[in-house]
């Protein structure tokens, strides 16, 4: 997924990999870094995530809390993890969605200032991630994940009662609850 944030003309690329191995997380963290140094780059372990639309707007949040001087962290990819995550604290941000060893899901936002710059990155990507590109990792898919999703982000049966109709299905109420966590987060800063 790349949409374009008018407000902050900037572009965000949300995208997923399977089969990823991860020998040691310094360096993939870094070995990513490297590669995206002219774009934002955050990774997550995907399947603590639910969905593209999560991390667009914990992209979109983060870039609004620092424009606002609200923001918690002093860099923007950490920023994206507090939103990601609704913690106001790195250390749970980062136990609740950073990739680990045993990550073999991951999640890549990119935040970046032109179409060409972040589509670059993302071929570079595809290069040194050891995995396969596919988009379905951050969807929820099976009930586990969104039992798991439930649990990590303390998302009760009554506020999925309260938020469900007809038309919505179980993934999408959990989606929009845990984009509303995020984005409550700039209300504590």
């Amino acid at each position: 997924m790349l949409e374009e944030i008018k407000e902050y003309n900037k572009l965000v690329l949300v995208t997923g990999f399977r089969n990823v191995r991860i020998k040691d997380v310094d360096k993939f963290i870094n070995k990513m870094n490297e590669t995206a140094k002219s774009c934002v780059i955050q990774v997550f372990d995907a399947d603590n995530i639910s969905g593209s639309r999560h991390l667009f707007f914990a992209a979109l949040n983060a870039l609004r809390a620092m424009s606002q001087k609200r923001n918690i962290s002093d860099s923007l990819e950490m920023e994206t993890i507090l939103y990601a995550s609704g913690q106001s604290q790195i250390k749970k941000a980062i136990g609740m969605l950073g990739v680990k060893l045993s990550t073999s899901k991951v999640a890549v936002l990119l935040i970046g200032n032109n179409k060409k710059t972040v589509q670059s990155i993302e071929k570079k990507l595809l290069n040194i991630i050891n995995g396969i590109k596919d988009n379905k990792v951050l969807e929820i898919i099976s009930l586990k994940k969104a039992e798991r999703l439930k649990q990590l982000y303390d998302i009760t049966n009554l506020e999925i009662e309260a938020l469900s109709n007809e038309d919505q299905k179980l993934n999408q109420v959990i989606t929009e609850l845990i984009i509303e966590q995020g984005a409550l987060l700039i209300l504590e800063s």
